[in-house]
């Protein structure tokens, strides 16, 4: 019997395939986070043991080495031609832990991962980690795809019956995107951050480049700037109505506004008294086409439109219902299905639910839906289960119910009004002629509306995409113009003038920006969500009332900066061609190496020339962003030994410590509360040792050289120390240096109970401290404590240089032998976690003393 390992996106699709292709629905369920079933049937004509599990999306990342993780020694420039590598991600050692067990002894392999590019990719991670562990099958392709768009389980089976070999070419085009955006928004991100952080207060702790994000932002800035810019224009309209059978009839002056004063007055003061004549009564009958069915984008904008949801908690809602089998995968870019597809059977399929009413009639009279653009990846949004009462949460119910009735309305029949415009004119005493008008319609066949709207009124769309209001065109019951004909002459019953100014566009809508970056190739129907979100996480604009999105401080400088330097790094041009780039890629027009490699140097042309007008954005930044000099949240705190200018301290988050001459800056550890001068300079980079008190009181002795960028192991001769790692923080305890009191060494191993840490000096206060677990204590007999690096002959305990608080003289004293007869209850100022117990001491079993090694 030969085992085949099936491998689906998350653990919920891989139960669905399971039920779906077990006989009888019948499977063995083991594991617990991520499981397997295992079933019994047929495969290529042979009998054989399946084996059904899921990943839990990418298991792999794209990142750079660690050595190009040191935001403080690597130059951005770097980056461009930095070497990337695979990277794990959060969580996926117990993926891959899974997939290689499950592997062993398989001898084919089927990918059931999603129908996209990133699932293409996936895929090829899939195969990377499990190919190594099956069996060989030498001459016959042991890997397949299967291509399904919902998990319905005929379309499961359907798909399993027609398995085909995985795109590598679309697994690439995700590679080389990743790859891109990791170099540009990398490099980018760190320039940015490193130059407006030195020179301004009040920033965050990063300030992102992405590209996708930034030309997101862009059209978002784009139309406050036209709002901003927006001078308001007084205008005049005619206000005017008949008199027919007693009501009051409003009709419309096809002059429409006029924005000189005087010029409507004049025609106001010559159409008094003259009479108006019916030129013409036409009725016809209107028909609304249908909508298409909602692919990703339609059904973002109509969530946010007639829902109110952000497209990232539509995009989780969306994908819940999807997970949970009540409606099809959410991510397609097609509007059109498939010419096989059984409308009737799915429509009859939904008569019991909640959504019942809706589907039965429909069924009364089915057509087959509008034309719409099938893009080969998966059938638009649709529902595939009808949730009965309680399986659903409210804003799930009202997602599922968009869903629904958007496809049931893409197959009713079309939405009917009948509409009655009468036109009439009025003859002035020189022969010139003033046309009128007045409209009524009224719904002869509600239709596809019916579904999606119920009850309501007709619902047009009264904004285009520029946010401009379109002027209305007014409407009157239509009873009330039956007895309006041809011929009829009427008198103004009133007749006056109406002011009002022009209105600028209101802030852009999600719905807006959303219709923008389609429309432009900003991101994916899988991204378009997750950049809206990122621009909102960067404190680059916040919501507003109605869905608008409306920029902050921050994100108009950027956008202002990018424009005034290169524009084309704020405009969907860049994002554009690289999306283009990766389309050849995907459809096999053009390689992978020669795509990343003219982007490459496409970037690294336009980084260069930002770099070179940088100064530009100073004029933009200095009037709207406090000097890090002159802001009253930085207050000078040393000297700098290489300027000799003053070291600043920055207290707006991120804390940090900077001098401005030397456009150097330096980290500060977390939860410090006060930072003061100390009284000596470190000898290894000569500057000054500062006190930090930390918010809960305690002290501690601080480099912010030496902190930030620790130095390396040569300079420690004889000392059997490591390298930090790049980027990790070194304090004044972790310091080997052999002559600076404040480089505490290890004195002993911690006397508390599952602890690993080493006892070590503070000298501040001072004290004996575990490293770890924070227990420690204060000889109070004692006003000097340090460190010396000797070590004990009975103990092998380090010894430290003591000083009574009732002596002159300086000794070398043991911690354990010379002070045991004193550390006493009255003598201790005790620092115990109740979570240890402390251990007893045997004066007579010396414990070895562990060399104390700097993390790698």
């Amino acid at each position: 019997m030969i085992e085949v390992l099936m491998v689906a996106e998350k653990p919920s699709v891989a139960q669905s395939i399971a039920a779906a292709l077990a006989p009888n629905g019948n499977y063995e369920c083991t594991g617990h986070s991520l499981r397997t079933y295992t079933y019994e049937g047929k495969f290529l004509n042979k009998r054989a043991m399946f084996r059904v599990t899921a990943v839990t999306g990418h298991i792999f990342g794209c990142d750079f080495p660690g050595q190009f993780n040191n935001r403080k020694t690597v130059e951005p420039f770097e980056l461009f031609d930095a070497p990337t590598t695979r990277i794990l991600q959060d969580n996926s050692g117990n993926v891959i832990r899974n997939l290689q067990n499950n592997a062993k002894h398989c001898s084919y392999l089927v990918l059931f991962l999603d129908c996209d590019r990133e699932g293409e990719n996936i895929n090829f991670e899939v195969m990377d980690v499990c190919l190594p562990k099956m069996r060989r099958m030498p001459n016959e392709q042991q890997v397949y795809r299967a291509r399904f768009f919902s998990l319905v389980p005929g379309e499961i089976r359907k798909a399993m019956n027609n398995l085909v070999e995985p795109n590598r070419n679309e697994a690439l085009a995700v590679d080389a995107r990743q790859i891109l955006d990791l170099k540009l928004g990398c490099a980018m991100t760190r320039f940015l951050t490193r130059y407006l952080q030195m020179r301004y207060a009040n920033l965050p702790r990063t300030i992102s480049y992405g590209p996708c994000q930034i030309p997101c932002l862009g059209f978002v800035v784009q139309r406050n700037n036209i709002i901003s810019k927006f001078k308001p224009e007084k205008y005049w309209k005619m206000k005017s109505s008949i008199n027919v059978l007693g009501s009051s009839l409003a009709i419309q002056w096809q002059r429409g506004r006029i924005f000189n004063q005087h010029v409507i007055t004049m025609f106001t003061n010559l159409l008094k008294e003259r009479p108006l004549t019916v030129t013409s009564v036409n009725s016809n009958i209107v028909s609304r086409s249908r909508p298409l069915p909602l692919n990703t984008v339609a059904l973002l904008m109509n969530a946010s439109n007639a829902i109110g949801l952000g497209p990232q908690d539509t995009m989780n809602i969306a994908n819940r219902l999807y997970l949970s089998g009540y409606t099809s995968y959410p991510r397609t870019e097609s509007t059109a299905f498939s010419s096989a597809f059984p409308h009737k059977q799915h429509v009859r399929s939904l008569t019991e639910g909640f959504i019942a009413d809706k589907a039965r009639t429909v069924l009364r009279d089915l057509r087959d839906p509008p034309k719409g653009l099938n893009c080969g990846d998966h059938p638009p949004i649709h529902p595939v289960h009808a949730p009965r009462a309680g399986e659903l949460s409210g804003i799930e119910m009202r997602v599922y119910d968009l869903i629904a009735s958007y496809y049931l309305a893409s197959l009713y029949k079309p939405m009917k009004t009948r509409r009655v415009t009468i036109s009439l004119e009025c003859e002035l005493e020189n022969g010139q002629v003033e046309k009128f008008k007045t409209v009524a319609t009224s719904v002869v066949d509600g239709g596809w509306h019916s579904i999606v709207y119920g009850s309501r009124g007709i619902e047009w769309d009264k904004e285009d995409e520029d946010g401009y209001e379109e002027e209305e065109e007014e409407t009157v019951d239509i009873d009330a113009i039956e007895s309006i004909q041809k011929g009829n002459r009427y008198s103004f019953e009133d007749i006056g003038i109406e002011m009002a100014e022009t209105k600028p566009p209101g802030n852009i809508t999600e719905a807006q920006l959303i219709r923008l970056m389609e429309k432009n190739g900003i991101g994916t129907d899988a991204s378009i969500a997750t950049h809206i979100q990122a621009i909102q996480n960067r404190n680059y604009v916040h919501l507003g009332s109605g869905r608008t999105l409306v920029p902050t401080r921050l994100g108009l400088c950027l956008i202002h900066a990018f424009l005034k330097i290169d524009p084309e790094l704020c405009l969907p041009k860049v994002r554009s061609s690289i999306e283009g780039s990766v389309t050849e890629i995907a459809n096999g027009n053009a390689s992978f190496e020669d795509v990343v490699t003219v982007c490459i140097e496409q970037f690294k042309r336009k980084y260069n020339y930002f770099v070179e007008k940088i100064d530009l954005l100073q004029t933009l930044f200095g009037d709207v962003f406090d000097s890090i000099t002159t802001a009253t949240t930085s207050k000078a705190i040393a000297r700098c030994p290489t300027c000799m200018r003053s070291l600043m301290l920055v207290r707006t988050r991120p804390m940090r410590i900077m001098c401005s001459t030397c456009q150097t800056e330096f980290d500060v550890p977390e939860g410090v509360a006060k930072i003061s001068e100390g009284i000596r300079d470190c000898p290894i980079c000569e500057y000054p040792i500062l006190t930090l008190t930390f918010n809960n009181k305690s002290k501690r002795s601080y480099c912010c050289h030496c902190y930030t960028h620790p130095p390396p192991a040569e300079m420690f001769e004889n000392q059997d120390v490591e390298d930090f790692e790049d980027g990790k923080n070194m304090h004044c305890s972790e310091c080997p240096h052999p002559i600076c009191p404040h480089a505490s060494a290890s004195l002993a191993p911690c006397p508390m109970v599952e602890c690993e840490g080493e006892m070590i000096v503070d000298p501040v206060l001072p004290r004996i401290i575990c490293s770890y677990c924070g227990f420690g204590f204060k000889i109070n007999k004692y006003k000097k404590i340090l460190g010396n690096h000797k070590e004990c002959e009975k103990c092998e305990c380090g010894l430290v240089n003591a000083k009574r608080q009732d002596d002159t003289i300086e000794r070398d004293i043991c911690p354990i032998c010379d002070l045991s007869s004193e550390l006493e209850e009255e003598n201790l100022g005790m620092y115990k976690r109740k979570k240890y117990k402390r251990k007893p001491y045997d004066p007579t079993k010396p414990r070895k003393r562990r060399g104390r090694k700097r993390r790698r």
